[in-house]
């Protein structure tokens, strides 16, 4: 009872929390509009950006103050109040607004990837490490899940982010020893599979660019831009299957298939665990794949308590039922059948 209190209280009142600044914004737009913002432009922009640059964030802040939610959260207001002064203010009518355009939008851009360039190099550092969050993902998620003030949003982000780590930036993983580290694409022939569609998709993506340049030039290069956005997606999962190794750490298990779907699992809330490639009749089954059924598993993990998995976009699904792949599956079972204390045999 005394922890669900506590919980309520450090949570914050969120239609006061975002509906304030709201308000201040909504009002500062109305006050454009009025004959008393024409007949005093200057004045009336600098009182407009007090309002939404220091008012709007200053009673979130309030709402907030005393709760768990990150003081980082506060950029996010201050931002959209930065972006929607931009867009209903004149720079020619506030020398201050002019200042904040060609100063502060690009101080802004330069800190937030400045911090994310360092985020690149500390997980490129130390990913040899078995710290518990040196994967540049994790990382990512953690400051971005701060920035915006909302996990949904932080997570989505550091998906978008991780697609080009994974691509442009060179991996150097640890070949697996099969006691601690497994790898789950060398017996598979997935990595193949994946090269095949990608040519397909490639291939695809130059037909329809042809047939659609002859009706619209614009649609045919949004469908061309779009398509090759998913090549690249699918070719950063490629990567970051060989990459990224199903790992037994000291109190539990990470499972993930390259940018498909992840989660760590305490070896307590694990019940049984079968090796098969039978798809288990029940509604709570989550397959470690990025293109369903077309994917082979054969390991099914059966679970005490829902797990989270993460999946492509940082998208959040439980189950409490987990298919995944993973070379020499018999060496697996022996590992996890000692971690979670059940006897294995061949």
């Amino acid at each position: 009872m005394t922890v669900a209190l506590e919980h309520k209280r450090n949570k914050p009142n969120w239609l006061l929390a975002l509906g304030l600044p709201v308000l201040v914004a909504t009002l500062s737009c109305l006050t454009v509009l009025t004959p008393r913002f024409q007949a005093d432009s200057i004045l009336m922009s600098h009182a407009i950006l007090a309002d939404v640059l220091i008012l709007a964030p200053f009673l979130y802040y309030l709402c907030i103050r005393k709760t768990q939610v990150s003081r980082m959260s506060i950029l996010r207001i201050w931002v959209a109040g930065l972006l929607l002064v931009g867009l209903v203010l004149d720079s020619r009518n506030s020398i201050m607004l002019h200042y904040i355009k060609n100063y502060a939008y690009p101080i802004i851009e330069i800190a937030i990837v400045g911090a994310l360039v360092r985020s690149f190099y500390l997980a490129n550092k130390n990913r040899q490490t078995n710290a518990a969050n040196t994967e540049f993902i994790a990382k990512a998620r953690s400051f971005l899940t701060q920035v915006f003030g909302s996990e949904i949003l932080g997570y989505l982000f550091a998906s978008e982010l991780a697609i080009f780590y994974y691509l442009f930036i060179p991996q150097k993983t640890k070949e697996a020893d099969y006691q601690t580290t497994f790898t789950n694409h060398k017996e598979s022939g997935i990595i193949g599979f994946l090269y095949a569609l990608l040519s397909v998709v490639l291939i695809e993506t130059l037909a329809a660019h042809l047939l659609l340049d002859l009706w619209s030039t614009t649609a045919a290069w949004i469908t061309t831009a779009l398509s090759l956005y998913t090549a690249l997606q699918l070719l950063a999962h490629i990567r970051a299957i060989s990459a990224r190794q199903i790992r037994f750490k000291q109190d539990c298990l990470v499972i993930c298939n390259g940018l498909a779907a992840e989660t760590n699992i305490n070896f307590e809330e694990i019940e049984r665990f079968e090796l098969s490639e039978e798809i288990p009749e029940a509604a709570d089954v989550i397959q470690f794949s990025l293109l369903g059924k077309a994917e082979a598993h054969n390991v099914v993990l059966y679970m005490k308590t829902t797990a989270k998995v993460t999946k492509f976009f940082g998208v959040k699904k439980n189950a409490k039922i987990l298919l995944f792949y993973t070379d020499r599956p018999a060496d697996f079972a022996q590992v996890l059948s000692l971690r979670i204390g059940v006897c294995y045999s061949n």
